[in-house]
């Protein structure tokens, strides 16, 4: 038929015909519509189409398995052009619904076939258009290669086609779902081994409205997804919640062609444990959604976002990623890095590459990044707020000693359980308050003298902090240390670092400072909180001058326990004092909760006029200076009312004397000279009286 210049249609063709030979149809110029070919065809020889030059359209029979050369020279032609649904300037289509756009491509190149540059390719997967020269793939399929087995039931759900279109499912197995619109297929396979899903059409956009699983699953703990190929005609603006969640053989991100993609959904990628890079996340994202990359335990740089214009990441977003060796690649769009955001990155080493437009670190954003080493890159951002706990259990930081002028506040716990960290220097002046537990269990940190006057150091603030010997650099414009302030600082040593303006010492503000051997209360303190000195199991001395003072219950609970017992002249045998000189013995014994927790068995109370020991009162019962001679033997008469009572003698020449029954004292002393007699015991228990002529002055016998 070649040169048949009326002939415009193939309508009637025998429908078994198989082969159409060499030059068949060649320069049929009008020949307009090749749409009808026999499915019997299984041949078209050299040039059989050449020269059509109105050719507007023509399908490729389906089971045509040999092309000849240069086929399709030249049509199309002299073709109208008219615009495409997308915009694309045709003359002439020509459809393969057997071929990718891969297979086209190859036999375009393979038999030199040349068609005017409007000639837009059709394939089972998309279509490739002529730009200048050059055929570009315009693919409408997302290709996933998953494991399957015999038995397996897959599910497909939430792809949405754009306004107007269907989409098919190519499962893989020979089986072909066609015309599908938004909603759940599933698919039973019965074959074993590795098989290519194809998805084929417009897709808009794929997420799992907020399910726990990803748009492509199975119940089957076998199930996995070794692969994801995104063609460049879907035109996705969208990656929903858990989108590609668990995909753990995903290794790259899948490629996005199309510019319409802003926002990547919350868990999108969770758990793809193979992906290693952010290379290929699309230049026009600007919201990474939370944990969407939580757990991709593989993933090492995110240098890909610098090629972005992301400004939001959502809490979690690199929660966990634990090859992740830095966060070198943020965009200089993000000020704010969110709560979790690198949460147990492990792998992070510094904060280099972090940018100067970062206002804010929220609550637990380094937390548990135990390879972190120094923050010192913080000097160069516009930092203003550390958030509570944001490096937390940072094991390796050392110190943290640079931070921007602009930095105001550090959250509660924001440096909680750095236990490598031994330096704290050049806090901001415009940092007001340092919060609860900010440095708690830094059981490193050794010196805090780097601190400026706060208004407020919080509760538990330097809780735990096993090497700190010294508070000195603790400065506060406010009046109390607040509870558990220093609570567990087993090596602190001295507490000569109270202010005068402190009045209040709060709850277990030094409970287990266990290397505390003494305190001379400040005369402005006037409360002790519970517990405060509790457990200060080798606090043995602690000296009031004044009455204004109210000590709570438990506030000296095991006090100097595991210090050696002291035995005083008389015998007694006691593990700490506690001298509160301004008291008498009653006064003590009725203050509110005395004895304020600390073991009677082990603790003498001493007042202006005696001691309390053992829960009993021992006061001055007579008191008298005397003058005598050495070498003469002096007597003194008792006599013991209370039963189980006994009294102490001392004789003022360093020396004295317990005793439990009635009877007669005599004490030879070995000098001249003047002497203080006292008998000590409970007021109401004992009667004395001295032998004639010893004394000299004698005051307030009973």
């Amino acid at each position: 038929f070649a040169q048949c210049y009326k002939l415009r249609t193939l309508d009637g063709l025998p429908s078994e015909i198989t082969v159409l030979a060499r030059q068949t149809f060649m320069d049929c110029t009008n020949l307009v519509d090749v749409s009808t070919l026999s499915t019997a065809l299984e041949e078209i020889g050299d040039f059989c189409f050449l020269g059509n030059l109105g050719l507007t359209n023509f399908v490729m029979g389906v089971n045509v398995t040999k092309l000849g050369k240069s086929i399709l020279v030249g049509c199309g032609g002299e073709a109208p052009i008219v615009l495409d649904e997308d915009g694309n300037p045709i003359s002439c289509t020509i459809r393969f619904p057997h071929l990718s756009c891969s297979q086209i491509r190859e036999f375009w190149s393979t038999n030199l076939v040349v068609t005017p540059p409007t000639t837009k390719l059709i394939g089972w997967d998309g279509y490739l258009i002529n730009d200048s020269g050059t055929w570009i793939d315009k693919r409408d399929i997302i290709r996933f290669r998953i494991s399957v087995h015999s038995g397996m039931e897959v599910h497909v759900g939430n792809v949405f086609p754009i306004q107007d279109k269907t989409f098919d499912i190519r499962w893989g197995d020979g089986t072909v779902d066609t015309n599908l619109t938004a909603g759940n297929t599933n698919h039973t396979y019965t074959i074993e081994g590795e098989v290519d899903l194809f998805l084929v059409g417009r897709i808009s956009a794929i997420f799992s409205d907020n399910s726990p699983l990803a748009f492509l699953y199975s119940l089957t703990p076998r199930f996995r997804v070794n692969e994801i190929e995104i063609g460049n005609n879907c035109q996705i603006s969208y990656l929903g919640d858990s989108c590609f969640r668990g995909m753990t053989k995903l290794t790259s991100l899948p490629d996005f062609y199309n510019s319409t993609v802003t926002q990547i959904g919350p868990s999108c990628y969770e758990g793809c444990t193979g992906i290693t890079s952010l290379d290929g996340i699309p230049a026009n994202i600007e919201t990474i959604e939370s944990n969407a990359f939580r757990h991709c335990s593989m993933l090492a740089d995110i240098h890909g976002l610098s090629n972005t214009i992301v400004s939001v990441i959502g809490n979690g977003a690199f929660e966990d990623c634990t090859s992740l060796n830095s966060i070198e690649g943020l965009p200089g769009t993000v000020t704010n890095l969110p709560k979790r955001c690198f949460y147990g990155d492990e792998g992070i080493l510094s904060l280099d590459g972090i940018t100067n437009t970062i206002e804010t670190i929220e609550n637990l954003a380094f937390a548990n990044c135990t390879g972190l080493t120094n923050i010192d890159a913080l000097t160069n951002t516009s930092l203003v707020t550390i958030g509570d706990f944001a490096f937390s259990n940072c094991t390796s930081l050392a110190s943290a000693s640079r931070f921007p002028d602009t930095l105001a506040s550090f959250g509660e716990g924001c440096f909680f359980g750095c236990s490598s960290l031994a330096l704290i220097d050049n806090i901001p002046m415009p940092m007001t308050a340092l919060p609860r537990e900010c440095f708690a269990e830094c059981t490193h940190l050794t010196s805090i003298t780097g601190l400026p006057t706060f208004a407020e150091i919080g509760e538990g603030c330097f809780r735990g902090c096993t090497s700190l010997e010294s508070g000195e650099g603790y400065s506060v414009i406010t009046n109390r240390i607040y509870n558990g302030t220093f609570n567990g600082c087993t090596s602190l040593k001295s507490l000569s670092f109270i202010q005068d303006n402190i009045t209040e010492i709060g709850d277990d503000a030094f409970y287990g400072c266990l290397s505390l051997t003494g305190w001379v209360v400040p005369n402005q303190i006037e409360r002790i909180g519970e517990r405060a000195f509790g457990n200060c199991r080798n606090l043995t001395n602690i000296v009031f001058n004044t009455k204004s003072f109210y000590i709570e219950q438990d506030a000296l609970v095991d006090l100097g326990i595991d210090s050696e017992p002291k035995v005083d002249e008389t015998g007694n045998k006691t593990k700490a004092f506690v001298y509160m000189k301004a008291l008498s013995v009653d006064e003590i014994y009725n203050l509110e909760n005395f004895p304020f927790g600390a073991p009677l068995d082990t603790t003498m109370f001493i007042g202006s006029d005696g001691y309390l020991m053992y829960g009993k009162k021992f006061t001055v019962a007579l008191e008298a200076d005397m003058q005598v001679t050495a070498g003469h033997t002096y007597f003194m008469d008792y006599y013991i009312v209370e039963t189980n009572s006994y009294i102490t003698v001392l004789w003022g020449d360093g020396t004295g004397t317990n005793m439990v029954t009635n009877g007669r004292l005599s004490h030879v002393y070995p000098e001249d000279g003047m002497y203080t007699l006292k008998i000590i015991g409970m007021l109401e228990s004992i009667e004395a009286t001295t032998s004639s002529g010893f004394l000299t002055e004698y005051n307030g016998s009973q």
